[in-house]
């Protein structure tokens, strides 16, 4: 298997403070590009796949 050195995404950020300081995060990156290409004489036409990057975290604190 060969993967790509190289790879882009979007990232979409959401979050919100309340007047009292505590805040809370949502972020979610997203890998556009397939980091495992398909090649010529490797494998067959039924082997296609696509795998891309993906993340997701959640944060909450608390802001003095």
């Amino acid at each position: 298997m060969y993967l790509r050195p190289f790879d882009a995404g979007a990232n979409i950020f959401a979050g919100y403070e309340l007047p009292v300081g505590l805040f809370f995060q949502l972020n979610a990156q997203l890998g556009l590009l397939n980091i495992n290409p398909d090649y010529e004489g490797e494998g067959t036409s039924e082997d296609k796949s696509s795998l891309k990057n993906t993340g997701f975290s959640l944060s909450a604190g608390y802001r003095f």
